[in-house]
Parts: C-alpha cells; sequence; structure tokens
C-alpha cells in the first residue's frame, strides 16, 4: 500500500516516543461527507478529545475522492470520477491515520452502485473484501427479467482482483441509503422491507434477519439506525414524536437473538434539540442532527453530551462511522 509519509532511519528519541505514543492511542468518530460543486469533500468529526491530533483529511490522496464505505479498523473506500463523461473512475483503499492508499481495480462500471461495503478480514499482514452490488443503468428487454436482482461482485485483496458471484433476488429499492455496518464478519443493511440484509464475507452468502417484533409495528412511524454496540449489531429505534429512543442488540448473532439494552430518554435533550435525526452510531456514541447547523453527539452508555456547530450545512449527505488506529497497514496483496 503506498505511503505519502516515512519514518528517517535518524529520527531522535523524543520524535520516536511520540510516534510510538501516537501509534497505540485509536480515535472514533464520523466521517461526513457533503457535495461541492467539484464533487464531494468530507470533515471528521469526534466527540473524544483530539486537539493534540492532527486533523483528519484525505489531501494526500492523489485527487479529490466519494467516499463509498468505512471500516472499524480505520480504511477507507473511495472513488475519483474524473470530470469528462466517458473517463472510467478510480478507485482507492486509504487510511487516513497513517496516509496510507492503495489504487484498486475496477469493478465493471456499466452497472450502477446499489450498496457498496467493506470488511477487514485481518490487520497484519491486511486482508479485507469489499462486496458491492448494483444494477444496470438503464432497463432494457434483456435486462427486464433481473432488473429486480442485484448483481454482487467482491474484491479480494489477497488476489487483488474482482469476481463475480451469483446475483441476489431483492426488490429494486430495497436496500436502504445508510452504509453498511460490519459486525461478526458479515456486513448489514437496513431494507426498507422491516429487515436487516446480511452479506456473510467469508462464505460469500446472504440472509435476511427479522427486526423484533416489538420494533416492527408501527415500522414506517419510526426512525431507525444500525450500528455496532459492544461488539454485537444493534438497533437504535426513535418513533416520531417521542422523547426516547429504543436500543437493541443481537446478543447471541448465530441464533438472531433481539434483546432490549436500554431505553434513552431524550426528554431533556429534545428541549435543545427539537428536530432530532439520527445521524451515525460509532463506539457507543450517537450523533444526532438538529436542522442544518447543530450535531450533538450522545453517549449511550454514560449519557454525556457532546454539542457542535456544523459549518458543513445543509450539504452533508453521507455520514460515516470511523474507528482507528495509528499503526501502518502490512499490504499481503499480490
Amino acid at each position: 500500500m503506498g505511503s505519502t509519509q516515512n519514518l528517517d532511519s535518524d529520527t531522535d528519541e523524543s520524535t520516536s516516543k511520540n510516534v510510538h505514543c501516537q501509534r497505540t492511542e485509536s480515535i472514533s468518530g464520523f466521517v461526513m461527507q457533503r457535495i461541492i460543486r467539484s464533487g464531494f469533500s468530507s470533515i471528521f468529526l469526534s466527540p473524544d478529545n483530539t486537539a493534540s491530533r492532527p486533523a483528519l483529511s484525505l489531501d494526500f490522496l492523489p485527487c479529490s475522492v466519494k467516499i463509498e464505505a468505512s471500516t472499524n479498523q480505520g480504511l477507507l473506500l473511495c472513488t475519483h470520477f474524473p470530470p469528462t463523461y466517458r473517463n472510467i473512475p478510480k478507485v482507492y483503499v486509504c487510511k487516513p491515520t497513517t496516509k496510507q492508499w492503495k489504487q484498486i481495480p475496477n469493478p465493471k462500471t456499466r452497472y450502477r452502485n446499489k450498496a457498496i461495503g467493506m470488511i477487514v478480514l485481518s490487520s497484519r499482514p491486511l486482508h479485507y473484501k469489499i462486496v458491492r452490488f448494483s444494477q444496470p443503468k438503464f432497463r432494457t428487454g434483456r435486462d427486464t427479467y433481473r432488473f429486480n436482482n442485484l448483481r454482487c461482485e467482491v474484491f479480494d485483496s489477497k488476489i487483488h482482483a474482482w469476481k463475480q458471484l451469483k446475483d441476489v433476488i431483492l426488490n429494486e429499492s430495497f436496500l436502504g441509503f445508510n452504509p453498511a455496518v460490519s459486525v461478526s464478519g458479515s456486513l448489514h443493511w437496513l431494507t426498507f422491507g422491516c429487515k436487516i440484509f446480511a452479506f456473510h464475507v467469508k462464505e460469500e452468502i446472504y440472509s435476511m434477519i427479522s427486526l423484533p417484533e416489538p420494533v416492527r409495528k408501527n415500522y414506517h412511524q419510526k426512525l431507525m439506525m444500525l450500528g455496532e454496540f459492544e461488539g454485537n449489531l444493534a438497533l437504535i429505534c426513535k418513533e416520531e414524536g417521542e422523547r426516547f429512543m429504543e436500543l437493541w442488540i443481537i446478543e447471541n448473532y448465530d441464533r438472531k437473538i433481539w434483546k432490549k439494552k436500554q431505553i434513552v430518554n431524550f426528554e431533556a435533550l429534545t428541549k435543545e434539540l427539537p428536530y432530532i435525526i439520527l445521524t451515525g452510531v460509532c463506539n457507543a456514541n450517537v450523533a444526532l442532527r438538529d436542522g442544518i447547523d447543530k450535531l450533538t453527539f450522545f453517549n449511550l452508555k454514560d449519557g454525556r453530551t457532546k454539542p457542535l456547530r456544523l459549518e458543513m450545512g445543509f450539504d452533508v449527505v453521507e455520514t460515516f462511522s470511523f474507528e482507528s488506529d495509528f499503526e501502518p497497514y502490512v499490504d499481503e496483496s499480490v
């Protein structure tokens, strides 16, 4: 994996200690992406005190990019779209905390992305897979019969190549818009059909997970978001107009047993933030947005809040959870 930063062999002792200290630390938060005139830009926001750390950015990449997916180990999957229509996009995998990056081959670009996720299978050496679901860009007579199916492709960093699997039989708009959530070696998306779509990366098969029965009642009146909580697949659920939200977790993933972990009372918070929108879940912190420029981090474990002024305003289109250490990856691809 390419890098824009190297350590000199004659680094002094104090610098070495600082580097070692930085590498043993970790950060968590959210990468918020917005549309700008020239493409996309992003900003990293954290509920932790990050004043002593350099601000994270993607300026080390060779071009401007759109973030497509994130992982729990600090990797981002990004795409660069050249200004001319017919040029083929470039795909990059990078780690912002170490400024490492690598260009990978493109999937079949004549199909439009419906959902994409990335998962790290091992960190040392680095081994990851990318799963992409797509559909034909235009409905033709030949494609009509399968237009409601999703084409499935998997990129494996070990062989540095994509392969196509069998189509996934789902309705056209079945997958939700939020980024994939990685738990228990699988990628998860909340669907519009009151279920969770799970792609099990090692087996390269998929399954559907039903939501808890109490959540399925009045499903369309609730705001929901998937996340990871203490290593478990978690569901945040808030009914419109209510001043509380529920946290559900799958405590037994093999048997898909749901448990209501806690009920969070928002009454005090909603007096200041009357129009709460669930924006993201990362490391026990929920990002709540109110209006165009207010963002509040709410910690599920201790109830602490941290308000921020969001200078990006309306333009935010996607929010990715982000956790990372400062250890450089060792690439194992061919």
